[in-house]
């Protein structure tokens, strides 16, 4: 009940997060979303956003890109093990773990970092 109640989040925050989810779309077996809302909790809200589009069935990467700044993007990435996404966000500058990364891209907008993530996840898949 404790670590339940240090997680709780908001209806405001769940409102955001669904709706990151539910403009996802697929490339490949990953999903990628975008949102330009700003929140004081965007970067938790992403980052559980990230975490449960794992759930969606066939999917083996996530990312979510939002804006941190005035012209900042950043990326958040999960995956379930199959696929290293800390060497998709290496590509974009970033960096973390297998299943755990991001990075952030400066003077960029959003539609500019989404096709900079397609581009670097195009290339992760084809030297695999």
């Amino acid at each position: 009940i404790a670590v339940k109640k240090l997680f709780a989040t908001n209806t405001e925050m769940i409102d955001l997060k669904n709706e990151i989810i539910s403009s996802a779309v697929t490339l490949g077996d990953c999903v990628i979303s975008k949102t330009d809302k700003s929140d004081a909790n965007l970067r938790v809200v992403t980052a559980k956003a990230a975490d449960e589009m794992l759930n969606i069935s066939g999917v083996k990467a996530s990312f979510v890109l939002s804006y941190i700044g005035k012209d900042v993007v950043q990326i958040s990435a999960r995956s379930l093990g199959e696929e290293n996404v800390q060497l998709i966000m290496e590509l974009l500058g970033g960096g973390g773990h297998s299943t755990m990364a991001a990075t952030q891209l400066k003077d960029i907008d959003l539609d500019g970092a989404y096709k900079k993530l397609i581009s670097a996840i195009e290339k992760y898949y084809s030297s695999k």
